[in-house]
């Protein structure tokens, strides 16, 4: 769920108001039998010291993180890092095109897999062309990358 915000941070009256419904989200969610948590990559919570200061606020075994694999606004070294420090935090991942295409996808998946990482890993394609080909093609390399790295654990 998003966070919602547009700038660099909320002010304090919007960030009590998103802590206070995500508390309640997260008691229902805990009520009901699941978790749920915030995205990182719509406003402002896509830089990671504004959803690290959401997820420490709202402080509910029920809440945690959706991480957009890279979907951070940082610069690229910036998104790595982020992404590294949200693993622990992590409910669910999502995976986009350019990261399974391009990038060493092992190390992208080796912080969540060392947190221990509870969920599915997601692929996210969203081109409008041959998309069941490429999320075909995005599975198998984020398979490739896990199998990879239970290899060396």
């Amino acid at each position: 769920v998003d966070a919602g915000g547009r700038g660099e941070g909320w002010t304090g009256e919007q960030f009590d108001h998103i802590v206070k419904r995500y508390q309640e989200y997260a008691q229902f969610a805990q009520d009901h039998g699941f978790k749920m948590g915030a995205e990182n990559h719509w406003g402002t919570e896509g830089i990671w010291s504004n959803l690290k200061k959401l997820y420490d606020a709202v402080d509910h075994p029920a809440f945690g993180l959706s991480i957009h694999l890279g979907g951070w606004k940082g610069t690229a070294e910036e998104k790595v890092a982020w992404d590294r420090e949200a693993a622990p935090f992590a409910l669910h991942t999502h995976i986009a095109w350019n990261i399974t295409q391009g990038e060493d996808l092992e190390a992208r998946l080796a912080p969540f897999w060392r947190a221990g990482y509870p969920g599915y890993y997601s692929v996210e394609h969203h081109s409008g062309e041959n998309e069941y080909r490429n999320v075909g093609i995005q599975l198998e390399r984020v398979r490739e990358a896990l199998q990879k790295l239970g290899a060396t654990k």
